[in-house]
């Protein structure tokens, strides 16, 4: 009679926090020596190297104690189930414990009990009790029990080392790119800028800060959180960190043809976002250039009702769209059929699921075009107008050479801020089309969505989330620069 009793294994801290304590510190540090001491290039770039190189160091010895910490609990905990069984009286090898009457354990049958290389369990090493020895075969290695089975192989120790060695290589190259934010942020005077503008306008701070707290927490570490997220996977209900497995997966994916690769999900989203933006403005301006008519009458009663469509919630709008485009009894195809056409069945191709979606969010998105064109159109001086209609100008010309230069300082940014909402715009697709026919009209937020919620795959999903946040950024910096649409903002 044996009786093995193993307790689950203390899990250690599952992030090492001191490095982003030796981050934070390194930034403070490199933003306090900007502010008060002179700009000095190559001084600059020696302190920034120096600060990084102890960075460096920090980030290895606290990865190297965490590693060690688990390492010990892991150790020890197979140390006492090894001690157990050695004391039954057993020989020392692979044991294979299998029911009685029953096949022995096939060897990978227990796999997953195996403990992550930081210490968390995956799986449960439970009670093996009342393990009656009928004369072990040394050739089968096993031992028959009664309702329990075990195995356990003496090689998850090596394969535990090998596990981090490959993971700490990853922690050490993401870390890196930590510190180097370091140095940039220091060399290119970023720090004491931020510094600067925080004292010189230290009380318009003081009342923005309950809000500037707010988008901290709501907004600002729900990102982060995402972002190391993207470099996790889950296995057996446990997230072990994957490296940029996840985003190899993503964007190594290069079946441009089939519907459910990134690339085409990419190139949906952008003819999305292209047509539309396009359909905004351009159905958004032509409105607010008639409603600027002096000689409209009305004119009142027309911008609420145009503007109607954009205060009703863009869920219920969009359920109401759907049903508009329903085969049997929706209203489009009540109206094709009183024309004399056949009834068209919008979500079995492409291009019809994609014309429903288009023409929900275009009816919401036109009256913000609308809206910020004709108060912009407003502001606009009628002597100018004036002036140039006296010296023989057409109304393309007035149009060309007054109108379109003074809307740009207010509808870039719009169209800016409308293509971001539109690449994004996960409402419409999900509730219109849900991605029919087969994901082919799904946009890169419902496809990431997806990939959380419905295949279980969250490391897989902020992966992908992190890639449209970056995509958006680049489109955003571009954009700025180019048109220097929010020139003076920041000054």
């Amino acid at each position: 009679m044996v009786d093995v009793r193993v307790a689950p294994a203390p899990v250690p801290s599952p992030l090492p926090w001191g490095l982003l304590v030796y981050t934070l510190l390194g930034l403070i540090g490199f933003g306090v020596y900007a502010f008060f001491v002179p700009k000095n290039s190559a001084r600059d770039a020696a302190i920034g190297a120096a600060v990084l190189g102890a960075l460096a160091f920090a980030h290895v010895r606290t990865l190297l104690d965490w590693h060690t910490e688990a390492r010990v609990v892991q150790a020890k905990h197979r140390a006492q189930l090894m001690g157990q069984l050695s004391a039954s009286g057993l020989f020392s090898g692979p044991l294979v414990a299998a029911e009685e009457g029953r096949d022995p354990v096939p060897p990978n049958a227990m796999d997953e009990l195996r403990l992550s290389p930081f210490g968390e369990r995956m799986g449960d090493i439970s009670v093996v009790s009342s393990a009656t020895v009928a004369a072990p075969d040394e050739s089968a290695r096993r031992i028959e029990v009664g309702p329990t089975a075990v195995y356990f192989r003496t090689r998850w120790f090596e394969e535990g080392l090998s596990r981090d060695q490959e993971q700490l290589t990853t922690w050490g190259v993401v870390l890196a790119g930590l510190s180097m934010l370091v140095f940039v942020f220091g060399v290119f005077d970023f720090s004491r800028r931020v510094a600067m503008g925080f004292v010189d306008h230290r009380t318009a701070y003081a009342y923005l800060s309950p809000a500037m707290i707010g988008m901290l927490v709501l907004v600002f570490v729900p990102v982060v959180f995402g972002i190391v997220l993207g470099f996790m996977e889950r296995r057996y209900n446990v997230f072990e960190f994957a490296g940029i497995d996840n985003y190899i997966s993503i964007l190594s994916d290069t079946d441009f043809r089939n519907p459910q690769s990134f690339y085409f999900k990419l190139a949906v989203t952008v003819m999305w976002t292209v047509t539309n933006v396009f359909l905004h403005v351009t159905i958004g301006l032509l409105l607010a250039l008639l409603l600027n008519d002096s000689m409209l009458k009305a004119r009142g009663v027309y911008r609420v009702l145009l503007i109607v469509p954009w205060a009703i919630p863009n869920y219920i709008t969009a359920l109401i769209w759907k049903g508009m485009f329903h085969r049997q009894f929706g209203a489009i195809n009540f109206l094709l059929d009183a024309l004399g056409f056949e009834p068209v069945a919008w979500f079995q191709t492409f291009w019809p699921s994609f014309l429903t979606n288009l023409s929900t969010n275009t009816w919401l998105g036109f009256p913000f075009m609308m809206v910020v064109s004709l108060g912009s159109l407003q502001s606009i001086p009628a002597d100018l107008y004036e002036a140039a209609e006296v010296d023989g100008s057409t109304r393309w010309q007035r149009f060309r050479y007054i109108t379109l230069p003074l809307l740009k300082p207010a509808l870039v940014p719009a169209i800016i801020v409308g293509t971001v909402w539109t690449f994004n715009m996960f409402n419409i697709i999900y509730l219109v089309s849900g991605g029919a026919p087969n994901g082919a009209t799904d946009i890169l937020i419902t496809d990431a969505f997806r990939w959380a919620f419905e295949r279980d795959r969250y490391g897989y999903a902020a992966a992908y989330s992190t890639i449209i946040f970056l995509l958006l950024l680049v489109f955003t910096l571009v954009t700025n620069k180019a048109t220097k649409a929010t020139q003076g903002a920041f000054e």
